[in-house]
């Protein structure tokens, strides 16, 4: 797949769309360059819409994102470089949060309007390479 920041600058020229090119599909990515795996493989392709996220979400007894995503990754107290973050993000659907990879003192994010680049003090949490398990 090459490096994180051709990627990056691939992936500015592509629109977002819901399970095709979103946060979920591009933090897979943007993990397989920077460790060689996806981060979790097993929603890839199965939702197209919310609903599709809220049945996945309620089959899975998933209150939130995090609790998701605490399924495949270890949670870490400080965003280090290639870390999977979170950002609250009212707007963004279906999950009320944006994920992304922690690239230092920034992290980049996938939006409605291309790649984004957010300080990476304002992120919520992160998580690090250490698998917890497979769902």
């Amino acid at each position: 797949m090459g490096n994180l920041k051709d990627y990056l600058a691939e992936a500015k020229h592509k629109k977002y769309q819901l399970g095709t090119f979103d946060c979920y599909t591009f933090t897979n990515d943007c993990w397989e360059i920077l460790y060689g795996r996806k981060w979790s493989e097993e929603f890839l392709n199965a939702y197209s819409s919310e609903g599709d996220w809220a049945t996945v979400k309620s089959d899975k007894g998933w209150k939130s994102l995090e609790e998701a995503i605490d399924a495949f990754l270890s949670r870490c107290s400080k965003p280090l470089y290639g870390n999977l973050v979170t950002l609250d993000n009212p707007t963004s659907k279906p999950f009320g949060k944006s994920m992304g990879i922690c690239l230092g003192q920034f992290s980049v994010f996938v939006s409605h309007r291309g790649i984004t680049y957010i300080p990476t003090n304002l992120t919520e949490y992160s998580w690090n390479n250490h698998v917890t398990s497979s769902v």
